[in-house]
């Protein structure tokens, strides 16, 4: 073959390669998740990852998965599988315009072909000022093109005080409440202060193009006086004791009483009636009328409040506060926690970090069941060591408001066993403030 030909071969092969790449790269493939639109939805972005992952290999005998404080479990009968596959959970942030309560998880991973139900369980405690209606929370999911979904079989275990889902697919889930009251303004007030309001409704609903979705979630739903039947200040007694309340339609402000023996937590209610537009054929008996509740929360003047990860809750002082100062400056400050006592030892009481260890910052939390308790410190002695160590970080001082001082500290504590050795590191958030002594 001559140098003529080979010249012509060669170009007919590489047209060839072209022309099938060309055609490869034309064949459509998944629609791009900006091309899905839902009319009158929002398509919102996924959360970001919040922590560290759980996982767990399961496989097809079945199996739990769940987070270090169970908040979710995720349960995967025998036969849903037929190999072994690594499952995770991670918290995400919460994405859900209207109705999101609590946190939010995501399951991994996504593409596995389930050939039963899985059970997805939530715990609804986690849920900071809400006062929940079980008989109006669903949990809810968030699919790949970022549009929340209701679902509509979630089951309410009184048992376990946790919400069910069955499912064969993975994405981000989270707890979602139909009628709630949203605090678009501060979660915690000083006196005087004042907390904005709003009351968010939403229902599942069809998509107007395929109506077989039918349980897309989309923005709050607007109620009338046809159905709001008035706002509500929990307690009574004088507005300097138990603050004060004005509203409007879906929207009211409270705002902080100002007496020195001030109530800590203001609660306020919205009255809902002819809600017979909101049936729900798997709960019948559900009422045509409810009552929706917040709490605000109120602080005094000097006050502590702790979340510990894995008791769930926020533990907070109101009285029996204790500020001790040495000659040489070293400072103890002592706090009565709805009787689980809060120690914090620190150098001096002047502004800034004072970071843990020896002769510096010192943190002790001790949480009481009867006459037995658990020990949380930022000092541990790692089991089989001797000798203590000192968790990163420490307390942070900064002035506050009529000659006050407030406190921070964050990171981990960690929990004593036995009362000899402490190798869990358990999350921890905590906010003080105290007189100047």
């Amino acid at each position: 073959m001559n140098l003529h030909y080979k010249k012509f071969y060669l170009l007919l092969l590489i047209t060839a390669l072209f022309t099938a790449c060309k055609k490869q790269s034309a064949t459509p493939g998944p629609k791009p998740n900006d091309e899905v639109v839902y009319r009158g939805f929002e398509k919102v972005e996924h959360g970001l990852p919040v922590g560290e992952k759980t996982q767990a290999t399961i496989g097809p005998t079945g199996g739990t998965l769940s987070t270090p404080n169970n908040t979710l479990q995720l349960t995967i009968p025998a036969g849903a599988i037929d190999d072994n596959i690594a499952f995770s959970v991670q918290e995400v942030k919460n994405t859900m315009a209207a109705g999101g309560i609590g946190k939010s998880y995501r399951l991994l991973p996504e593409d596995v072909q389930f050939k039963k139900d899985v059970e997805i369980s939530m715990n609804i405690s986690d849920t900071t000022g809400l006062v929940l209606a079980t008989d109006w929370m669903y949990l809810a999911y968030q699919d790949k093109h970022g549009y929340w979904h209701c679902a509509k079989n979630s089951v309410f275990d009184p048992a376990t005080y946790t919400m069910k889902a069955k499912t064969r697919h993975f994405s981000d889930w989270s707890l979602m409440q139909t009628f709630k009251i949203k605090n678009t303004g501060k979660d915690e007030l000083d006196k005087g202060e004042s907390a904005a309001l709003q009351l968010e409704v939403v229902q599942p609903a069809s998509n107007p193009d395929e109506p077989t979705i039918d349980d897309l979630l989309g923005p709050s739903i607007t109620l009338d006086e046809s159905n709001i039947a008035g706002w509500h200040l929990l307690f009574d007694g004088p507005a300097a004791r138990i603050g004060t309340l004005s509203a409007s339609g879906m929207k009211a402000t409270f705002k902080a009483p100002t007496a020195d023996d001030r109530l800590t937590q203001g609660g306020v209610y919205v009255d809902l009636k002819n809600l017979s537009i909101f049936k729900d054929p798997n709960r019948p008996t559900r009422g045509q009328s409810l009552r929706v509740s917040y709490n605000v929360f109120v602080e005094l003047e000097q006050y502590a409040k702790l979340t510990l990860d894995n008791t769930g809750g926020i533990t907070r002082s109101v009285k029996d506060i204790s500020v001790q100062v040495a000659a040489d400056g070293k400072s103890k400050l002592d706090f009565n926690m709805n009787g689980n006592l809060l120690n914090i030892e620190l150098p001096n009481m002047n502004m800034g970090l004072k970071p843990y260890g020896d002769k510096q910052a010192f943190v002790t939390f001790l949480v009481y069941w009867g006459s037995y308790y658990e020990k949380y410190t930022s000092y541990y002695a790692p089991c089989g060591q001797s000798g203590y160590s000192h968790v990163a970080g420490g307390v942070e001082l900064k002035p506050d408001r009529d000659g006050m001082i407030k406190g921070t500290f964050s990171g981990y504590l960690r929990h004593w066993i036995n009362g000899e050795c402490a190798t869990v590191p358990i999350p921890v958030k905590a906010t003080f403030r105290v007189k100047k002594p």
